[in-house]
């Protein structure tokens, strides 16, 4: 293998994991700025999980820079509440420590 053909094999190898590797990282800050807040607030978290079609309040609105969870949690009070959070801003996306966050309506 010539040196060209190993530098361009290098580039093709490292330009394919790159992406993933950033969209990996994006979604786990993403992850900890909802731990951060949700510590914050005092909520325990029980679930948290990444929506990328169902995005309940923030379907629209939402770019494609930001994350949106649906959670589960448990306040102060006990009060076991559910609910979507909305992570980032428009345009720097999980870059920015924005939290957005919309219970479910209680009966």
């Amino acid at each position: 293998m010539t040196t060209e053909e190993l530098i361009g094999t290098t580039v093709l190898i490292l330009g394919a994991c790159f992406p993933p590797a950033m969209i990996l990282w994006l979604i786990q800050r993403a992850r900890a700025a909802v731990r951060s807040w949700a510590e914050r607030q005092e909520l325990k978290l029980h679930k948290l999980s990444l929506r990328l079609a169902r995005r309940g309040p923030f379907l629209w609105g939402t770019s494609r820079a930001q994350h949106v969870f649906r959670v589960v949690a448990t306040d102060p009070q006990g009060q076991r509440r559910s609910g979507f959070v909305r992570v980032g801003d428009t345009w720097r996306g999980v870059l920015t420590p924005r939290i957005e966050v919309r219970w479910d309506q209680t009966s």
